[in-house]
């Protein structure tokens, strides 16, 4: 067993050797159920592992803010909201004709925090912040950058 292990070390780092870093961005909008659709924006940092398959790190932030008025322009209600999510994905590209544009999918894990600010007109204030698990499923599109 303990050679098994060995051989299979060997083998990942010896592929990690000839491995592609790749470092981007994203940008998209997130819909949370009871806290509005937010836009978002995050990095991306992964290593590919064979052909066309990736892991990668990802987070990503946004936020929402909204403000409700009543006749004589004062402020009724106040909302805002946040959220803040990194994960761990598995990531599957196909290259397109000329091998720079590529196209697939990828499948995420990882943790999330929301927080939520609501202040009414009668002072009354709600304050929430949330800690989840998430799980996500992307289409993804990628265009290489180099020489």
């Amino acid at each position: 067993m303990k050679r098994i292990i060995i051989t299979v070390c060997l083998i990942l780092m010896t592929k990690s050797l000839f491995a592609n870093f790749n470092v981007g961005g994203t940008v998209g909008v997130a819909h949370f159920n009871d806290l509005h659709l937010q836009s978002s924006v995050g990095w991306m940092v992964g290593l590919d592992l064979f052909s066309g398959i990736s892991i990668v790190y990802n987070g990503f932030t946004g936020s929402f803010t909204d403000s409700e008025l009543d006749a004589n322009n004062e402020i009724i209600t106040e909302r805002e909201y946040k959220h803040f999510a990194h994960m761990g994905k598995i990531q599957y590209l196909y290259p397109l004709v000329d091998y720079r544009f590529h196209v697939g999918a990828s499948l995420g894990l990882g943790n999330s925090e929301f927080s939520m600010y609501r202040k009414d007109h009668d002072i009354t204030t709600i304050e929430k912040n949330e800690r989840l698990s998430v799980l996500g499923l992307w289409a993804e599109f990628k265009y290489d950058i180099d020489q």
